[in-house]
């Protein structure tokens, strides 16, 4: 800001070409400093005291626009000043000298006015991580920068700043009909791998059922010896009341049915092996035969 030169007149009139394209007659908002350089190019260009709207934080910097040029000066952040406006204003120039834009400016230039003009410093930096930093905040804030970004010289005649013109980011008809369809092919494409997933899964829980069920079949016939330890008292004295056969230290049963969930349902053994004519009301799981198949 508190500089002139040929750099800086060059940007100025671009910043004035863009506030004046068509019959534009509405407010251009700037950053100026005490020196007033900026308002007073605006002035010798031709353009209307009423339309210039020069923003300083700083009251004596305000003090000093406003004294020498009779321009009333904002005593505000650009952010502030741009976040209390409820109309629209033509122009939005940032010149703040910074490496980074932010995002609140951004943001709210784009909500007022149709274009950003910014001029950001590349001292320290890459030119391009400078560029690249700002096209992702303008892109959050959803604009764009619609031109090259241009070099510029600073005040020390070296070219280590770089101007920026951003617009918002206009919504094209074609360009969100193809959007839509891409995001509905995704969408689609999405839950046909998650059918194709549930599919397979299903298919691999059903080869499992079989296998298990196969398994509970292999099992029909086998002999199988329950350990009296694992009986209440009560019931193995009626076991052997009953007359069931006793091997090992156990009672003897035989696998003769599949049951619902591959369960497996037994009857008891007499001592001559002839098998009750009942099942028993209570059934094993796969893994319980396997435990007290005889060896």
């Amino acid at each position: 800001m508190s500089f002139d030169g040929v750099a800086k007149t060059r940007v100025r009139g671009g910043v004035l070409s863009l506030s004046n394209l068509g019959s534009r007659k509405g407010k251009i908002v700037y950053l100026d400093d005490g020196s007033a350089g900026g308002t007073r190019f605006f002035l010798s260009s031709g353009v209307e005291k009423s339309r210039l709207v020069p923003v300083n934080w700083r009251r004596d910097d305000c003090d000093a626009i406003t004294a020498s040029t009779g321009v009333n000066a904002i005593c505000a952040s650009l952010a502030e000043y741009l976040s209390s406006l409820d109309g629209h204003v033509d122009m939005v120039w940032f010149d703040g000298m910074t490496r980074t834009l932010d995002p609140c400016i951004v943001r709210e230039a784009l909500r007022v006015s149709p274009f950003l003009e910014v001029t950001l410093s590349t001292r320290g930096a890459s030119h391009l991580d400078v560029v690249e930093g700002a096209n992702k905040v303008v892109r959050k804030s959803k604009g764009r920068i619609s031109s090259s970004p241009m070099r510029c010289e600073g005040k020390s005649g070296i070219a280590n700043m770089v101007h920026l013109s951003i617009t918002r980011r206009l919504f094209n008809k074609v360009e969100g009909k193809k959007k839509q369809a891409k995001k509905k092919q995704a969408k689609k494409k999405q839950a046909k791998k998650k059918q194709a997933i549930k599919k397979e899964a299903i298919k691999k829980e059903a080869i499992k059922k079989e296998a298990i069920k196969k398994e509970a079949k292999a099992l029909l016939g086998r002999k199988i010896c329950i350990p009296c330890g694992e009986w209440e008292s009560v019931d193995a004295t009626q076991l052997e009341a009953l007359g069931v056969k006793k091997e090992k230290g156990g009672f003897v049963f035989r696998v003769d049915k599949t049951h619902h969930k591959n369960r497996l349902a037994v009857r008891a053994l007499r001592v001559n092996n002839v098998p009750f004519p009942d099942l028993e009301k209570w059934v094993l799981t796969p893994d319980q035969v396997s435990e007290y198949t005889q060896s």
